[in-house]
């Protein structure tokens, strides 16, 4: 079965959306005393954009809302419970929430020789969960056998909200299977310690 969540976040990092950081931005590139960055918006903005695009498309939504879950303590236990009985699955079935992560895309720009400093954006990945039912095997979150949830994805620079896009509700009605045989839950003592430390 295909990815049930289709939100394209290449439409994240508009000319308009970068627009509204355009200070910022500039500051930064300028920040080794370059005046470069300063000469032509539209080819840094563009070129920041093009980058943030190329990586963007790339993001699997439904991998990080599913990530996020595995940091539930609920899901660590049964995952636990699943690696001391091999072959065997368990459920948790979830009510309404809105799981999220955040990230930070970094954007490098080179002009001939100058490299500019690295732009470090946050893109902040969810979901508003109406309910959802997760399968776990083997200490993996292997499945999401039902569920309903509505994807968002918002892009910011410093305190500059630059876009959010809402996706379309998503019902799962068929068990998806996540590839490779399911997400890792860290589950272990030093897993679990890893994460706290995050």
């Amino acid at each position: 079965m295909p990815n049930p969540v289709q939100l394209s976040l290449e439409e994240l990092p508009s000319a308009d959306a970068l627009d509204h950081a355009r200070d910022e931005i500039l500051e930064k590139l300028a920040e080794t005393g370059s005046r470069l960055a300063q000469l032509n918006w539209h080819i840094m903005r563009n070129a920041a954009g093009k980058s943030l695009r190329d990586a963007l498309e790339k993001v699997d939504l439904l991998q990080y809302i599913a990530g996020a879950w595995c940091t539930a303590l609920e899901l660590r236990e049964i995952a636990r419970k699943t690696l001391k009985a091999p072959g065997t699955e368990d459920t948790l079935a979830l009510a309404e929430h809105d799981p999220s992560i955040l990230l930070h895309p970094v954007v490098k720009i080179t002009c001939g020789p100058v490299e500019f400093p690295a732009l470090t954006f946050d893109l902040k990945l969810g979901a508003m969960v109406e309910c959802a039912v997760l399968v776990v095997s083997g200490g993996k979150l292997a499945a999401i056998e039902t569920g309903t949830f509505k994807p968002f994805a918002t892009l910011s620079y410093g305190d500059h909200e630059l876009k959010k896009l809402d996706g379309e509700e998503v019902s799962i009605t068929h068990r998806y299977s996540f590839p490779k045989g399911g997400i890792v839950i860290p589950c272990s003592p030093e897993e679990e310690a890893n994460l706290d430390a995050n």
